[in-house]
């Protein structure tokens, strides 16, 4: 699987084309070159796989799964007062 990831603060693009291969690093100002070390996730902001930013996406799933368990709380006939305790489990787990 190929990727490309863009680490903007120091205007390199990656590109990984599996895990046992270096990764290419294509700096805004330089010649290209190989590298076996992998870019800092933290850095990375582009998946070409997903055709989406990581993160954000990451960010989207988590905030789906809350809202779909929100919802199936509110619509199961456990007492309100457990519907209260349950969506602020859901709130802590998700959220972290």
């Amino acid at each position: 699987m190929t990727r490309v990831y863009r680490n903007v603060p120091n205007g390199i693009t990656w590109i990984e084309r599996g895990s046992n291969v270096p990764v290419l690093a294509l700096p805004d100002h330089g010649d290209p070159v190989w590298r076996w070390m992998t870019p800092d996730v933290s850095m990375l902001v582009y998946d070409d796989e997903l055709h989406a930013v990581e993160t954000e996406t990451i960010d989207e799933e988590r905030a789906r799964l809350r809202a779909a368990l929100i919802e199936a709380v509110a619509e199961s006939k456990i007492p309100a007062v457990s519907k209260s305790d349950v969506r602020k489990l859901i709130e802590e787990v998700i959220t972290k």
